[in-house]
């Protein structure tokens, strides 16, 4: 029994650290700390301010919803 105990003890750690790796990567987590998310007109994330010219268009995405904005 004590081996049993100790491989579900091993099971659960192992468990609790992929949750917490997932949780990670959870994408609304930036967003729960305040980040906004830019995407272009074709829904990609603009990962980088030469990516698109002045005048484009973005959608900005917050945790609590998104607003359209132009480039200058």
């Amino acid at each position: 029994a004590p081996l049993a105990v100790q491989a579900l003890q091993a099971r659960a750690q192992r468990l609790g650290l992929l949750a917490a790796r997932l949780e990670g990567l959870d994408p609304q987590g930036p967003l729960r700390r305040g980040f906004v998310l830019a995407l272009d007109d074709a829904a990609r994330p603009v990962v980088s301010a030469r990516t698109l010219a002045p005048g484009r268009a973005v959608n900005l995405h917050w945790l609590d919803g998104e607003r359209k904005a132009t480039l200058d």
